[in-house]
């Protein structure tokens, strides 16, 4: 999978992905008392169409800043 978009928000990092088939999917991870990133995602973010999977993007996006109230840092 190919990274389109990254924000992180504190401990938490929201990316937008494209799959080897075109697809887009909403990767969103957690890093853990490991140091590592954990896999948060919801199934109904795996595969989307281009519109609506930056719509989903930036919705999750806005989620995890309700949660963490912190700064984003977009890539």
């Amino acid at each position: 999978m190919r990274v389109v978009k990254t924000t992180q928000i504190g401990d938490r990092r929201v990316q937008l992905l494209v799959t080897p088939d075109g697809a887009f999917a909403i990767l969103i991870e957690v890093i853990g008392p490991d140091q590592a990133w954990h896999d948060i995602s919801m199934l109904a973010d795996a595969r989307l169409r281009a519109g609506e999977a930056e719509r989903r993007y930036q919705r999750r996006v806005q989620e995890q800043h309700r949660t963490w109230a912190a700064p984003a840092v977009e890539r």
